[in-house]
This record gives structure tokens, sequence and C-alpha cells, in this order.
């Protein structure tokens, strides 16, 4: 004569733990189905819903990070405090073999694998967060600064003037990495030029566009620049002044007179300093991964 399983609740701490890092799980455990998928795809879907907010509504992208941030931790502390409170008042019935590991390790499984090619093929077409690993971007950021790259409403026909870009780390017009931790990963810069332009950098990282040189002056006391020293660059476009801040440490690339041909953009990194770990010069347009925004 077999013995029969015992009845028995699931203990609501264990609940509430497994719902933490795996969205639903928590209800899963407590034998409800419907409200663990409905959890995960809710889970997931903030992945694509939340940067479509934060660009498409509020037009701050650069709230993004913080943004995803609370809503992924809300619902996840909602539902797993919901699952623990429903283990905590459920009628204690006996539980299968299956029901404890199996069940957990298969919808761990499956929401891991959905959520990683949800990052990989759905999250960049609207927008990514991202990590400036050097000084590219310095002064304005410094490395491991947070920033987004706005794919959503960017026009790679339409690329503007001092615009910050991500190019990608696999991008063909733009090879020269020197540090191999940054290869495969995007590249940051500032657009100096579109087609049309011409564009000459010398040695000392003076700047000349269709012949007018880029008039650069040391940063005023309250920009901060974390050591460095600052300068603001001031550019003439057609669209009147465009300013940006850089490093003033010498540019190590010399280009002479350089035509920016259709499909193309010159950028160059704010850090002057920066060799060949950051793009400069000539870069295709189909190239760049979106425009850049510094996290707040």
């Amino acid at each position: 004569m077999t013995q029969s399983s015992p009845l028995k609740r699931r203990h609501p701490i264990l609940v509430y733990l497994a719902g933490i890092p795996v969205p639903g799980l928590g209800f899963l455990l407590t034998g409800r189905l419907v409200p663990a998928i409905a959890t995960a795809v809710t889970a997931m879907a903030t992945l694509v819903l939340v940067p479509l907010f934060s660009i498409d509504v509020l037009d701050r992208p650069d709230l993004l990070p913080t943004l995803m941030m609370v809503l992924s931790l809300a619902v996840r502390l909602a539902s797993s405090s919901i699952a623990a409170w429903l283990a905590f008042t459920d009628t204690p019935r006996a539980y299968r073999a299956f029901e404890h590991a199996w069940w957990a390790f298969g919808f761990a499984l499956v929401v891991t694998v959905a959520w990683i090619n949800t990052l990989k093929w759905v999250v960049p077409k609207v927008a990514t967060i991202a990590y400036v690993l050097d000084t590219s971007l310095a002064p304005q950021a410094e490395p491991y600064t947070r920033v987004v790259i706005t794919a959503r409403g960017f026009d790679r026909d339409h690329v503007a003037i001092n615009d910050l870009v991500a190019v990608q780390g696999a991008s063909t017009s733009w090879s020269g990495v020197a540090d191999p931790a940054l290869k495969g990963l995007p590249g940051f810069a500032r657009v100096i030029a579109t087609a049309g332009s011409v564009v000459e950098v010398d040695v000392n990282g003076n700047v000349k566009v269709d012949g007018f040189p880029v008039i650069a002056t040391p940063c005023p006391p309250t920009v901060p620049h974390h050591g460095r020293s600052c300068m603001v660059e001031k550019q003439a476009t057609t669209g009147g002044a465009k300013e940006r801040y850089t490093t003033a440490t010498s540019f190590a690339r010399e280009f002479a007179a350089t035509s920016v041909g259709p499909g193309q953009v010159f950028v160059l990194p704010d850090d002057r300093g920066r060799k060949l770990t950051a793009p400069a010069g000539l870069i295709a347009v189909g190239d760049l991964a979106g425009r850049v925004v510094i996290a707040r």
C-alpha cells in the first residue's frame, strides 16, 4: 500500500523570492499557470513599451533607464507579493513530484530565452541602454556613463551637425579599434559634417569645415569637466552656430581635406585625445545605430 503525498501549501517566502528573478514563477509555484504567463508577458512588454512611452509620449529618452528600473521592479515586486499572499491563503493540497522542479525549470528556461531574444531582436529597434566605456564623449560623459541609443525616430538621411551618434561595432567604415575590449561594441562620436561638406583636421586638433575654422575657447568655470582641460567649440552652420564641449588634448589623427559624400557623415569624438578607440572620420550612415542621449 502506497502512502499518499502530504497536504501542504507552498511556502510564501519561497514563492515571493522565486518571482523576483523570473517574473511569474511565484504564481506558477502555486499552480496558477495563467497569471504566471500573464506576468511574464507583462514584464517583457515593459522592455518595449517603456522606451516607446519615454520617446513618443514624454519626449525624454534620457529618463528611460530610470523608468525601466522602476517599472520592472514594480511588476516583479507586485506579482511576487500577490503570489506570496495566495500561497499563504491557499488550501493545502498534495503536490506531485514534477510540480516542484520540472515546472519551475521549464518555465524559467522559456522566460529566459524569450527575454534574451526580446532584448536582442526587438528592443534595439526602439532604444537601447548602453555604457560609454572610454572617454570618447568627455568632458560631457565620463567612462562608464550610461547612455540611451534611440533608434526610433532616428532618420539616417537627416543626421544633423552636433548630433551624438552610436556607430555599430560591426561597422565596415570604422575598423580601427585599438582596444580589444571594445571590439563588437558600439562606438560613440559627434557629427561634425554631413554630405556635401569638406573637413580638415590637423595634428593639433584644429578643425575646419568648408574652409571655416571651428573656434575653440576655454570652457567657463561653471562647466563640469572632471579635472580635464575643457574647450568650447563654435562651428558656423547654415542653421546658426553650433556649440559643443571638447577636451583640449591634441587629436592624434590628422585628416587632409576630406569630402563628405552622399550617405556619409564625418564624426569626431569629443575627447580629441582618443586615438583609435572611438570613431573618427567618414562613417557610412547605414552604420549608425542611433542618436545618443546621456541618461539622467
